[in-house]
């Protein structure tokens, strides 16, 4: 009985534990937003607002970070533009780094 006990014990324990994976559209969203949080943490009346519109990207599971290619709106006060960026984020969306 205890030997049992302890079974389902340890069977619940790492079935609890198992990180959650994200995949298609919810990782999509999640870099989009991971990117724009990023890019408007400062804000203010004259700072441009930042809108990521798209993003492409491709995991490094080597490195252990998402190398992306955004689609990003940059709107200001008297005028807007539409570019691309690219950047790599981290694979826990803690951190981001710049590359264009």
């Amino acid at each position: 009985m205890k030997k049992l006990f302890l079974f389902l014990v340890i069977i619940t324990l790492s079935v609890g534990c198992r990180s959650n994976v994200l995949k298609g559209d919810a990782l999509k969203s999640k870099l989009m937003e991971t990117m724009s949080d990023y890019m408007n943490k400062n804000p203010s009346d004259t700072a441009p607002k930042f809108i990521v519109k798209d993003v492409v990207f491709f995991p490094r599971k080597d490195k252990n970070f998402y190398d992306c290619t955004f689609t990003v709106e940059m709107q200001s006060k008297d005028k807007d533009t539409t570019g691309v960026m690219t950047a790599e984020i981290t694979n826990d969306f803690k951190k981001v780094f710049r590359i264009q």
